[in-house]
């Protein structure tokens, strides 16, 4: 049995590298939205397909030169718990609110549902802190940014 086009994009755009980018729309990234002045950490979903089984203090290193290759200013590195596949630390850090912002690999690089994952991206915006998708470029800050992750995960599905 093959797969139809779509199975196959659906597979596909859950990993490393994967599809971010819609016909028409422009290719730049929203960068200068970041506040540089603000105080980050990243945050590892090791237990999650898209990163396992990359060795997270790689991914955790990469992030951490990515932001300061922006001018950010990263103070601390954050992984979930091992096995736990409802992500309560990165919740908890979001829930929290003590960061300004969060550099992330992936909007796919999470165990949450679609939906949980909007949510907690939701409550992050009302708390005015940033999420930083690597992979993607991606600035999460507003109402605008979350639409297109949802747009994202609405075309993935």
């Amino acid at each position: 049995m093959t797969l139809g086009w779509h199975s196959k994009a659906k597979n596909l755009a859950t990993r490393a590298g994967s599809f971010y980018r819609f016909k028409g729309e422009s290719t730049e990234n929203n960068l200068s939205k970041l506040n540089r002045n603000a105080q980050w950490v990243t945050f590892i979903d090791q237990n999650c397909e898209y990163i396992f089984p990359t060795p997270n203090y790689m991914i955790r290193d990469f992030l951490i030169g990515y932001g300061r290759n922006l001018g950010l200013t990263v103070i601390d590195f954050h992984n979930e718990y091992r096995y736990c596949t409802w992500n309560p630390q990165f919740c908890n850090i979001v829930k929290q609110g003590h960061v300004d912002g969060i550099i992330l690999p992936s909007v796919y690089a999470f165990n949450l549902s679609f939906e949980q994952r909007l949510e907690v991206f939701e409550e992050a915006i009302n708390k005015g802190m940033q999420l930083l998708f690597a992979d993607e470029n991606l600035v999460l800050s507003d109402k605008q940014d979350l639409d297109r992750i949802r747009k994202l995960f609405n075309f993935i599905r």
